[in-house]
């Protein structure tokens, strides 16, 4: 009893299927275009980052500085997804721009930035006003164009931007 050797035997199989998940495409730069700061005679140093993201950049900027490009460390900022890109510094107001790209590397236009904020409250106000006349005809904080002395360039920087806030 059993099947004969010449009997026609059935076999099935189970067809294998393999799903790929694709791997998320990252931004690896970001140009930040910015308006010059024609008023400065030496370099600033700012911050640029990404919020909610450990990702930070310190880069000087001069007078006829018009982009600055970021590499982006691989695996930090996604692409498609909504991101806030913030550049800050000292006597700065704070400027934040919401960017989303689909690409490699993406092109951020900031704007103008501010100087002015010499209390770092992120608005160019009477304390303001009040730091730049007690430093006076002296190199120190209120030292807004960088060139090394507080003097009326300086005061014309304030008073330009005065009632600006950055956010």
């Amino acid at each position: 009893s059993g099947t004969p050797l010449d009997s026609p035997v059935t076999m099935t199989t189970t067809p294998v299927v393999t799903y790929t998940t694709p791997s998320p495409s990252f931004i690896s730069k970001i140009a930040v275009k910015i308006n010059p700061l024609s008023e400065l005679s030496g370099e600033l140093k700012v911050k640029i980052s990404v919020e909610g993201v450990k990702f930070s950049r310190e880069v000087t900027l001069l007078k006829t500085t018009k982009e600055v490009l970021v590499q982006v460390p691989k695996s930090t900022l996604k692409q498609g997804k909504t991101y806030v890109l913030k550049i800050a510094g000292d006597k700065l107001l704070t400027k934040k721009i919401r960017f989303k790209s689909s690409k490699s590397s993406v092109t951020v236009k900031m704007g103008s930035l501010y100087l002015g904020d010499l209390d770092s409250n992120n608005a160019v106000g009477d304390s303001d006003i009040a730091l730049i006349g007690s430093d006076f005809q002296k190199g120190g904080l209120a030292d807004l164009n960088l060139d090394g002395s507080v003097n009326s360039l300086d005061y014309s920087i304030l008073l330009k931007n005065l009632g600006k806030k950055g956010n």
